[in-house]
């Protein structure tokens, strides 16, 4: 079994975050309606508006072409239009619609104004008269209202300039019928008005144009009932707003899972660590107290029994004495890890020697658990009190029972002094030694392995056991639980982990 180190890219690989976002679906689905609902309660609950539109024909200069028989408007029909579609949403057009609409739902022209929008159709050649209202037949009224407006007040414009032209060639008529009249008195002879007959004709022509009207601008299609309001249905806006928001709450997901440097998984804590997960421990609550094995049921005392079983059978354990048992922080975890392997090797027979090296954690005989010799108060004497030479390994050796019929023999780590056993490689290495020769197995339960009082235990250890638990150190920190058990030349035997599912 290979031990080399594989590092693992932050977040783990694109499977994992796959993974994640299939097991957090609900996070987008929530997102997703989050946002579609608040986008179609908005868009419906404002106030609905519906468009009427009216199509207007434009005729360049009919009276000059058909009439008076002068040349027409010398402009191209686009620009007629566009100059006709400008004249529409002119003051005097909103005043006289306002007019037509008996002021409802308008009070003024500029009110109007607001309301109407103009534009030219270049494909068509015909000008579209677009009408806001509150209800489809408002909408229907103000647009041809509109319309109705400019087409009167151009009829009325048309209609004024015929009536300029009639009287002027009539003045013109009147002019020379009395010059013809004079020249013929001073010459003498009949008096002829034949060359005045143009313009009679001219002048009979606009009176027939009076009568008839002719208009520039037509309605070409006046405006219906619109069949819904304007814009796009609130519907669909939810139905884009749900999309839109399912894929932020995924995006964010996945940002979140590519830039989280914690493990997800035991397959990427392998990776990270380089080493297999011997045991998955899934009740966490089963750590919080260091119980005998006989009170446990046999799915909770599974992942202890597999765990000795792997470490006694495993070509890289086989024949070691001393195993060290530390996690990668201080959450406490490695401490039942290593009282519940110690009573199931008790229990299959093995004499075993639990080591407590923490003194930040409690300890299994700080309440007077089993038996053997104490220092009076407090703490009971344990592993402190032998490097400092105060007591032997075998006064200050408790027998806390695993089952029924064995016990484990448990040194506490004793009542702090400074650091003086620090500095003590070779008063810990001697310990060490006395407790293989009447144990065949030392289980060191170690502060964290990054912790300088866990180094001088570590270093006599044959193999390491790397407790981690789910949602602890991220991937900085167990690179870092790594590499300082290569530097002191411990094998990483394998891991122990806690609380994964899966």
């Amino acid at each position: 079994m290979s031990n080399q180190p594989q590092d693992v890219p932050a977040g783990g690989d694109g499977r994992g975050v796959l993974r994640m976002l299939l097991r957090r679906v609900w996070i987008p689905l929530l997102c997703g309606v989050i946002v579609g609902g608040a986008a179609f309660y908005f868009l419906n609950s404002r106030e609905k508006t519906y468009d009427a539109l009216v199509y207007l024909r434009v005729d360049s200069g009919p009276i000059d072409r058909a009439i008076l028989n002068l040349p027409g408007s010398q402009k191209p029909i686009l620009n007629v239009i566009g100059e006709t579609a400008g004249e529409i949403i002119q003051y005097r057009v909103a005043e006289r619609t306002v007019e037509y609409l008996q002021l409802k739902p308008f009070a003024s022209p500029n009110d109007l104004l607001k309301a109407v929008d103009v534009k030219p159709d270049q494909l068509t050649g015909l000008i579209v008269i677009s009408a806001k209202g509150r209800t489809p037949r408002e909408a229907q009224r103000i647009a041809n209202a509109t319309a109705r407006a400019y087409v009167d007040i151009r009829r009325a414009r048309e209609k004024g300039r015929l009536v300029a032209a009639r009287k002027e060639l009539q003045k013109i008529e009147k002019t020379r019928v009395a010059q013809v009249r004079r020249e013929a008195r001073e010459a003498g002879a009949n008096v002829d008005v034949s060359g005045v007959q143009t313009v009679r004709e001219q002048i009979e022509s606009l009176q027939l144009a009076e009568r008839i009207n002719t208009d520039a601008v037509t309605i070409a299609k006046p405006a219906e009932l619109p069949e819904g309001p304007s814009g796009i249905a609130p519907w669909m806006i939810g139905i884009l707003g749900f999309v839109i928001g399912a894929a932020l709450g995924g995006a964010m997901i996945a940002l979140r899972e590519q830039a989280d440097k914690r493990i997800h998984s035991r397959k990427q804590l392998e990776r990270t660590l380089g080493a297999p997960v011997l045991a998955s421990i899934n009740k966490r609550g089963l750590l919080r107290a260091r119980k005998p094995l006989d009170t446990l049921t046999r799915k909770d005392l599974e992942p202890f029994r597999l765990l000795f079983a792997k470490l006694r059978n495993s070509a890289g354990a086989e024949g070691m004495e001393t195993l060290v048992i530390a996690s990668v922080e201080d959450d406490g975890a490695s401490g039942s890890v290593s009282w519940y392997l110690a009573a199931t090797a008790a229990a299959a027979g093995t004499r075993v020697l639990l080591l407590e090296t923490d003194h930040d954690r409690p300890s299994a005989v700080d309440n007077g658990n089993g038996n053997g010799n104490g220092n009076g108060g407090g703490r009971p004497a344990g592993l402190t009190d032998v490097l400092a030479s105060r007591n032997s390994l075998d006064e200050v050796i408790f027998h806390v029972a695993a089952d029924d019929r064995h016990a484990v023999d448990i040194v506490s780590p004793g009542v702090r002094n400074g650091g003086a056993h620090l500095g003590g490689g070779e008063r810990v290495r001697e310990l060490i030694s006395q407790a293989q020769a009447a144990h065949d197995l030392v289980l060191i339960d170690a502060p964290p392995v990054t912790d300088a009082d866990a180094v001088p235990f570590v270093r006599q250890a044959q193999g390491a056991v790397l407790v981690y638990r789910h949602g602890g150190a991220d991937q900085e920190v167990l690179r870092d639980a790594r590499d300082e058990l290569a530097s002191v030349g411990t094998p990483l035997l394998g891991i122990v982990a806690v609380g994964f599912r899966g």
